[in-house]
Formats: structure tokens, C-alpha cells, sequence
């Protein structure tokens, strides 16, 4: 900085920063250095001086806010002529924003402030991908760790460990009885209806009786655990869903107005209601379904293997095919998934600010343009649904064709064993019932991948929520033995975006019982005064005390 400015001391700058656009053509790349010194505000444009104002003739310093670019500007105090000083893209808003207020405060107090940390200031772009954090959110959906939601998830669900596990001892109970039935059968077909040397004895009905009996208590068996484990697994799912949602709802009254106005309703309605209720349907639906087909396929790979590996192989040879490719197009599914979800978002935000002010709409004769407004959303939803329909209807046939291989593998192997007289009709039926039973899990496992990526988008919505930071944090209790009412604004200035001031330097005291006006235009800051006493919003400077505390 010396080699271009010899005067410059850092314990006399206010705030140096950099931008990359020109100021009168911001289609134009220039890099511009400026300089806001104690003594003068100094810009460089490509190395060479191209502007200079002592520091007594500004004013104030503003950010004016375009499409695609911001851009620096100060008012002189003799003139009030409004001077343009540097011009740069969204990228650099906050930083800007933090620069101005600074400048602000020394052009008031002529105290230089010593800058904030990064961390001090909700960041705009994840430091991770570079991408931008959506609205409201200092999440990024693209760098999340799933797997660090899913253990959250587990965690909270520690109170439901019984039934858990209960649980998991039906599922074990169930796919040991699914397991037996082809046995059953094939004891059925090889011992009495192939039988054609045993006599229709009464010995001979009793025992193929029992096989039916038995064949029969096997199915409501299955049925009763089925119903058992499903109630415990609703009861528990319910539970964790409940929770979860009063955890979402107390976060967001937590949360200050500002936290609160930066997302949509329909955000906010999605992530209390819609986005728990899609991981209740996740837990209570999916998730007990996919377990019980693990454990199925598990076991019958296990018989299959022991009774014939190369039959077994072949069959379920597929299945590291199948996972290859879901692990390809994992993050591009994810994606839509995301998008979509953002989409209904908006949706939901539109309609409910529809509803909510219907009578102004109708007074203004504007359900047209609200129509066209929903209609829009609509039809961009509809797109991103498209998409994601249009790849699951070429991929899943061909991964389908893949899993199915297997079927032919077994026709051949089948026939030819029973040609050569080495396999019994029943010992067929049970082998045929055994791979139809692999290709359910298999399929579901085909499916599961979609349902979890529509459970994982709601997760990272509802731990978005859960983990934002609370910028007006309760302070610790102070009880007051009595209220008087002395109410002592002592030079507070508060902007709600960054560089620009709704409220500067504003010094007031009220007595109790004093009645003061406020008066002014809309939108210089009356209900933002109101709304700071009531602490809706924390000062960005000053203090307010009621009765000598400060709130």
C-alpha cells in the first residue's frame, strides 16, 4: 500500500477494500483500491489516482444495491452532491456493508473501530463449494453431512430404545417364519401331492392336514408380528416425529424477527409440518419394510449358498451393478430432490400469502395476476418433477431388467436339474419361492434410495432450522423489584441489511408518564424505534436501558 500511497499508516485507515468493476461501465472489469484514511478518502483505478475528498467534507457513506452489482457512494457535507466511489458484484455486499458501517461510526464518533472476525458475521457463500447459502440459512445444502443427521436422528430416538428393540427381535421372528413357508411347501409337494406310491390313509390325510395347518398358523403368524411390530414402530416414529416438531417450533420462536422475516412462510409451515412428517413416513413406513427385506435377503442368501454357490451368485450378481449405479447419479438425484422441495416451498409461501390477504386482493381486483403468480410456480414445479419422473422411468427399467437376470439363471438351472432327475418338484417350489423372495428386496432396495433422498432433503431442512443461530439470545434474568418506566436511548443506530442505517446516531430519554410523538414519513424508522425497545432487533450501536438496565 506504500508504494502507491507513501502517507499511509494502518493505525490511521478506517477501512481499505478492493473491487472489480467499473464504476461508470459495469460491464467493464477495472480494479479499484480504496482508501477511507482518518484524514481523506483516497481511490485508485488501475494503479492510478482517479479520486480524492477530505474526510471533513463527507458526510455519510451509503450502498446502493443494483441487479447483479453494489456499488459505494458518499454525500458531500457543503453541497450534499452524492459522489460514486467504487462498484462491485453481490459477492462482495457483506463485505461492504460491514466496511460502510464502520466508516459510518468514525464519520460520527472519529473512533476507528477495530474489525469484526469472520465469524462474527453470518456469512453469504460456503466457505466448502463456494456456492450460496439459501435464503435465511447459514446451511449448505450441498455440504451437509448426511450421515451426521442421521446420528442426530438416532440419538434422538434413544427413548424409544424398547420398543426399537422389541422390534427388531419381530423382525428377526418374521423373516425366520418367511423363511420356513417354502419349506413347508416344499414338504407339501415332494411328501403328498407328488407322492403317488403313498394310500389315501387315514395316517396319510392327518399328516397332509398338518402340513396345511401348520402352512396356515406359519402366514398368521407372520401377520400377528407384522401387526405387533408395526404398532410398536408407529408408536415410537410418532413419538420421535412429535418431538422433533416441538423442537423445530421452539427454534423458530427463538429466533429473532429479522431470522424470522429472511424466510417465507411457506418455509417455515413446510418445516414444521411437511418436512416432519415426510421423515415420520420415512421411519414408521420405509424404514421397517427395508429392514425386514435385509434380513430377508440375508437369510435366504445364506440357504441359497449353502444348497448351491453358483446358483446363488449368479443370481444375485446383479446387485453390485445396481449399487454402482445409484452411487453415480447420487448427487444429481439429490440435487432435483433439493430443488424440487425448494419449489413447493415457494408455492406454499405464494398461496399462503394469497389466502392471508384475499380481501386485499379482491379490493384490488388483482386474482389474475395472483392466479398467474401460482400458476407459474405450479408449472416450474411441475418441470423439476418431470425431470425427476422422466430419469426414474429410464433408469429403473434397465436396473430392473438387471435384477431379473437372475430369473432366467434359475429357469435354466431348474430345468436342467430336474431333467436329469436331480431336483424334486418340491424342492422346485421352494428354490422358485426363495428367488422370488430375494427379488422383493432386491426391488425394494432399488426404491429405498428415493425414498431416502426425499427423507434426507426434509432432515437437512429441519436440522437447518434447528442449529441456526440466535442473533437476540435471552440474556440472564435480572428481576426488577418495581418498573418506573425510565426508557434511556443513548445514541443507537440500527440498519436491517448491511450498510445502510434505518436509525443513526438517535439519542432520546422518556420519563414515566411522559407521552412523546414520533413523527416522520413511512420508513424512516418510527416502528423500527418501538420495535427496538420492545428488543425485536439488537442495536448495531448504543444502548437502550429501561430503569438503568440495559435490555
Amino acid at each position: 500500500m506504500r508504494e502507491v500511497y507513501p502517507k499511509f499508516d494502518a493505525e490511521c485507515a478506517v477501512e481499505v477494500f478492493v473491487t472489480d468493476i467499473d464504476p461508470t461501465d459495469p460491464h467493464k472489469k477495472t480494479e479499484n483500491v480504496v482508501l477511507f484514511g482518518r484524514d481523506e478518502l483516497v481511490v485508485w483505478r488501475n494503479g492510478d489516482i482517479c479520486l480524492r475528498e477530505p474526510i471533513k467534507n463527507i458526510e455519510r457513506v451509503s450502498l446502493g444495491r443494483g441487479v447483479g452489482c453494489c456499488w459505494v457512494e458518499y454525500t458531500q457535507k457543503s453541497e450534499g452532491e452524492t459522489i460514486l466511489v467504487a462498484r462491485a458484484d453481490n459477492s462482495g455486499q457483506a463485505r461492504l456493508g460491514k466496511a460502510i458501517k464502520r466508516i459510518n461510526r468514525f464519520l460520527r464518533h472519529g473512533v476507528i473501530e477495530s474489525e469484526e472476525g469472520e465469524g462474527d458475521v453470518e456469512g453469504k457463500i460456503c466457505p466448502k463449494c463456494q456456492k450460496p447459502y439459501p435464503r435465511g440459512s447459514h446451511v449448505c445444502p450441498h455440504c451437509a453431512s448426511k450421515t451426521r443427521a442421521i446420528r442426530r436422528l438416532l440419538g434422538m430416538a434413544s427413548t424409544e430404545w424398547w420398543r426399537i428393540a422389541i422390534s427388531v427381535l419381530l423382525f428377526f421372528a418374521s423373516t425366520g417364519v418367511s423363511i420356513i413357508i417354502p419349506m413347508i411347501n416344499r414338504n407339501m409337494v415332494d411328501n403328498y401331492i407328488q407322492n403317488t406310491n403313498a394310500e389315501a390313509n387315514t395316517v396319510f390325510l392327518l399328516g397332509f392336514l398338518g402340513v396345511v395347518l401348520s402352512l396356515f398358523l406359519a402366514n398368521v403368524l407372520r401377520r400377528l408380528i407384522g401387526m405387533a411390530r408395526g404398532h410398536l414402530l408407529a408408536v415410537a416414529g410418532n413419538n420421535l416425529v412429535v418431538r422433533l416438531r416441538d423442537m423445530v417450533f421452539r427454534k423458530i420462536q427463538e429466533l429473532s424477527i429479522a431470522k424470522i422475516s429472511s424466510r417465507t412462510s411457506g418455509d417455515l409451515m413446510k418445516h414444521v409440518n411437511g418436512d416432519t412428517q415426510e421423515i415420520k413416513r420415512f421411519l414408521v413406513d420405509h424404514v421397517p419394510n427395508m429392514i425386514e427385506q435385509v434380513l430377508l435377503l440375508l437369510g435366504i442368501s445364506v440357504l441359497m449358498f449353502g444348497y448351491d454357490p453358483l446358483m446363488a451368485a449368479l443370481i444375485l450378481i446383479p446387485m453390485p451393478l445396481v449399487a454402482i449405479c445409484f452411487r453415480l447419479f447420487w448427487r444429481f438425484m439429490h440435487s432435483m430432490f433439493r430443488k424440487r422441495w425448494n419449489v413447493n416451498s415457494q408455492g406454499s409461501a405464494i398461496l399462503h400469502d394469497i389466502f392471508s390477504g384475499i380481501r386485499v386482493v379482491k379490493s384490488y381486483r388483482m386474482e389474475k395476476r395472483e392466479e398467474e403468480r401460482f400458476v407459474g410456480i405450479a408449472e416450474e414445479e411441475k418441470d423439476l418433477q418431470l425431470r425427476i419422473e422422466r430419469f426414474w422411468a429410464v433408469l429403473m427399467p434397465i436396473l430392473q431388467f438387471l435384477m431379473g437376470f437372475g430369473e432366467f439363471v434359475l429357469l435354466y438351472y431348474v430345468g436342467t436339474q430336474m431333467l436329469a432327475g436331480k431336483m424334486t418338484a418340491g424342492e422346485m417350489s421352494q428354490f422358485s419361492s426363495y428367488t422370488s423372495m430375494i427379488f422383493g428386496p432386491l426391488m425394494a432396495l432399488m426404491r429405498f434410495p428415493r425414498m431416502f433422498m426425499h427423507m434426507m432433503v426434509s432432515l437437512t431442512r429441519v436440522y437447518d432450522i434447528i442449529d441456526e443461530n440466535i442473533d437476540v439470545a435471552d440474556g440472564h434474568e435480572q428481576a426488577l423489584d418495581r418498573i418506573d418506566g425510565y426508557i434511556d436511548i443513548n445514541h443507537i443506530s440500527f440498519g436491517y441489511t448491511e450498510g445502510e442505517d434505518v436509525l443513526s446516531d438517535v439519542d432520546l430519554h422518556v420519563k414515566p408518564g411522559e407521552f412523546i410523538g414520533l413523527v416522520g414519513k413511512s420508513g424512516v424508522g418510527k416502528s423500527t424505534l418501538i420495535n427496538l425497545v420492545m428488543r425485536m432487533y439488537d442495536v448495531d450501536e448504543g444502548s437502550i436501558c429501561i430503569d438503568g438496565v440495559d435490555v
